[in-house]
C-alpha cells in the first residue's frame, strides 16, 4: 500500500462493479494519519501517486487528507524536499479546473501549511514552483472561493489562513502583496461572520457520475465524514485578529498605512473590528 494514495483510488470502481474497497479507504483515513506518517517515514515515498486521488473525479479529498496529515505530524525537514512536487501537483490540477471542491481542498492545505510554517515560508515553497504564484492563488482561488466552504472547522482553517496572511509583518510590508491585503483582511471577517455562500449543487457527485464511477461508489464516497479540527489549538479567531493588527500599528508607518486602507472599506467592516477590538462579538 502506498502512503499516498487511498485504496478507494487504487481500486478504480466503474459501474456495474462492487465498491468493495471503500471501507478500507475509510480505514486508511480515519485510523491513521500517525500510521500513515510512521509508513512515510519507513518507506520513504515520494508524492508520485499524490497526483492519482488528486486528479481522479472526486477523489481530491482524498488527497489533500493525506497530506494534511503528514504536514501536521511530520517534522519540516522530513517533507520539505517533496513540497515543492506537491505543490506543483496541485497547480496543474488547478489549471485544469477549479471545481469548488477542489479549491476547497487547496485552501485548507495552504492554511494549515501557514499555521504550522508562516506566510514566508509558504511562499518561499510556492516561488520556488513558480515565482509570484501565491499572490495568484489568493487572487483566484482563496478570495472566490472561501465563503463557499460549508464545514464550520474548514470555515475556521480558512480564516485563520487568511488572518496569518493579513497579520504577518512580512507579508504585510511585502509591496507584492499590498493590493491583496484589504481583500484578504476583508474576506476573513466575511468567512467568521456572514453564512456559508452557496457551493456548486452536488459537485463531487456529478462529477464522479460523469467519469463512469457507479453510482453507488459515487453516493459512498460523497457521504464521506466532515473533517474535525485540524488547529484545535487555535481557540478564538476574532481576538487574534484584533490582536495581530494591533502590533502592525505598533509601527507607526504600518499604521497610516492601515487606518488609510481601512477608510476606504464598507462602515461595517471597520465596525466589526472595533468589535473585535473591544471584545464585544464573543468568540
Amino acid at each position: 500500500a502506498d502512503v499516498w494514495e487511498p485504496a478507494c483510488a487504487r481500486n478504480v470502481v466503474r459501474k456495474g462493479e462492487h465498491p468493495r474497497h471503500y471501507q478500507s479507504a475509510h480505514h486508511h483515513d480515519e485510523e491513521g494519519s500517525q500510521h500513515s506518517c510512521e509508513r512515510y517515514n519507513r518507506t520513504n515515498e515520494g508524492p508520485w501517486n499524490y497526483q492519482n486521488p488528486l486528479n481522479r473525479p472526486g477523489l481530491s479529498d482524498y488527497a489533500f487528507k493525506l497530506v494534511r496529515a503528514i504536514v501536521t505530524h511530520m517534522p519540516p525537514a522530513k517533507i520539505e524536499q517533496y513540497m515543492g512536487q506537491i505543490l506543483r501537483l496541485i497547480f496543474q490540477r488547478l489549471t485544469r479546473g477549479k471545481t469548488d471542491k477542489l479549491c476547497h481542498g487547496v485552501i485548507g492545505f495552504l492554511s494549515l501549511l501557514i499555521h504550522k510554517h508562516g506566510a514566508q515560508k509558504l511562499a518561499q515553497l510556492m516561488d520556488g514552483v513558480s515565482p509570484g504564484i501565491l499572490s495568484k492563488v489568493i487572487q483566484n482561488v482563496w478570495l472566490p472561493k472561501a465563503k463557499s466552504i460549508w464545514n464550520e472547522f474548514e470555515r475556521k482553517l480558512a480564516a485563520w489562513g487568511m488572518i496569518k496572511l493579513a497579520i504577518d509583518p512580512w507579508f504585510f510590508a511585502n509591496p507584492q502583496y499590498h493590493a491583496l491585503w484589504l481583500p484578504t483582511l476583508q474576506r476573513s471577517i466575511d468567512v467568521m461572520e456572514l453564512p456559508t455562500e452557496k457551493a456548486s449543487t452536488n459537485d463531487t457527485l456529478w462529477e464522479m457520475q460523469e467519469s463512469g464511477w457507479s453510482n453507488e461508489f459515487a453516493r459512498l464516497v460523497t457521504a464521506t465524514p466532515p473533517e474535525a479540527d485540524a488547529i484545535p489549538e487555535v481557540k478564538t479567531l476574532r481576538p487574534l485578529l484584533a490582536q495581530g493588527l494591533h502590533q502592525l500599528c505598533q509601527n507607526a508607518e504600518w499604521k497610516a498605512k492601515i487606518e488609510g486602507e481601512l477608510s476606504t472599506t464598507q462602515e461595517a467592516y471597520r465596525k466589526i473590528l472595533s468589535e473585535y477590538s473591544t471584545g464585544s462579538s464573543g468568540i
